[in-house]
């Protein structure tokens, strides 16, 4: 389940992987420090830049945008080493005997998920560390006597050595992989399990009609229902109630899981997004500056679109499950079933929301009411803030309220 997701966490040092030989785990914690430290480094010299020296505001502008996505990633490694424990515990709560498949259909469902959460990690993978080749690159095409590094940064020693200088890109080089892929990995590990939260409801949703039609064989086979046929209801029925409550409780673990993570993904998206807008309206001279800026913007409506569309997939499934209940043939089963049925339909009438803390849903509504075109910015968040439901969309509200004053604030001061 997601192996290549952890094997890129693990291959970026993130992830320790189960080793037999204590000697391996030494030399893999060895391996991570090295590329923590390469990350914070690089991360720290950033924020002293932006504390320390005086810049003009494009200046400023340039090394805070960038600023917020290498710290950021920063936070998702370290979170990724300190909740390993419980992102392990999440995976083996699938691996629970009721999450596994039974027979050939639910196999397929669950192929399925499993291949397309594979596609989508391959394609966020290429999308991004095209976008850190262009961050790269981007400084290497002034003249020899003008480059300058990939990241503007503060350092104790003077990069008109040419030792110093290319060292110190190297670094950067290797800081701006590492950033990319923890970072849309680890996004993909999240909305990974959303998915695969998904085919379990659909499996539950089979299940359901594999019960019905079961008790209707039965039935017309011996003309009614028996003790072992009203047993055999018993026993099915607290398997499948057992798996709902299974799914719920994993809906609930990976919230808690990644919280912090998603909270800070939608206020650092909201900014980048503006001041991604703001750069592509100010660069039009250079056009590795411009495919930068746009593929950065490209990933970052990228991971905002991912969190909004399987949250909104597990509230549609589990919607769908209780309308599945109620279609299934009722006519076969004993009273006591059908009791028990109206129960879990009322149980299911109430949809899981993987919500963002408290206080706001992952649902494509969301997503949707973010989505912008460039020429028509201004227009577009100026009709959301009149027509948006506040109560329903108040932690959306804030975040396109806050960019749309910040990116105000850029046009105006320049």
């Amino acid at each position: 389940m997601l192996s290549i997701h952890f094997q890129v966490l693990t291959i970026s040092g993130v992830w320790c992987p189960n080793h037999s030989s204590s000697v391996q785990r030494i030399f893999y914690k060895c391996y991570s420090f090295i590329v923590v430290v390469l990350m914070y480094s690089l991360a720290l010299s950033q924020l002293a830049r932006i504390i320390f020296v005086k810049q003009s505001f494009n200046e400023f502008n340039d090394t805070f945008f960038i600023s917020l996505s290498t710290n950021f990633a920063c936070f998702k490694a370290a979170s990724n080493l300190v909740n390993q424990k419980q992102i392990v515990s999440l995976v083996n709560m699938f691996k629970h005997n009721c999450c596994l498949a039974h027979n050939d259909s639910e196999r397929s469902i669950q192929k399925q998920y499993n291949d397309s959460c594979s596609k989508i990690i391959i394609s966020l993978l290429i999308l991004v560390e095209t976008s850190a080749f262009f961050v790269v690159v981007a400084p290497l095409c002034g003249t020899m006597d003008n480059q300058d590094l990939p990241y503007q940064v503060l350092l104790p020693y003077d990069l008109s050595n040419k030792l110093f200088f290319w060292l110190t890109f190297v670094h950067h080089s290797f800081g701006a992989v590492l950033f990319t892929a923890i970072s849309i990995t680890n996004d993909a590990v999240i909305t990974g399990f959303m998915m695969h939260v998904c085919g379990q409801l659909i499996i539950l949703q089979h299940r359901f009609a594999l019960l019905s039609r079961s008790l209707a064989n039965e039935v017309s086979k011996k003309g009614r229902i028996t003790d072992f046929d009203m047993m055999l209801e018993r026993h099915w029925l607290r398997q499948i109630v057992y798996h709902q409550n299974h799914i719920s409780n994993i809906a609930k673990k990976i919230c808690s899981t990644f919280n912090e993570i998603v909270i800070c993904q939608f206020f650092i998206s909201g900014l980048e997004i503006c001041v991604s807008v703001y750069q592509l309206s100010v660069r039009n001279n250079n056009t590795v500056e411009l495919c930068t800026y746009a593929i950065y913007l490209m990933v970052m409506l990228g991971q905002f679109f991912v969190y909004c569309y399987f949250g909104n997939e597990i509230t549609l499934q589990s919607k769908i499950t209780h309308r599945a209940i109620f279609d299934i043939d009722w006519t076969s089963f004993s009273l006591s079933l059908k009791k028990d049925l109206t129960l879990i339909m009322l149980y299911s009438s109430k949809p899981i929301a993987m919500s963002c803390g408290p206080f706001a849903h992952l649902t494509l509504e969301s997503f949707t009411n973010v989505k912008f075109h460039f020429k028509q910015l201004t227009f577009k968040i100026i009709l959301f803030l009149t027509v948006v439901d506040y109560s329903e969309h108040f932690f959306l509200f804030q975040i396109l309220k806050t960019s749309y004053s910040i990116f105000s604030v850029l046009k105006t001061a320049t």
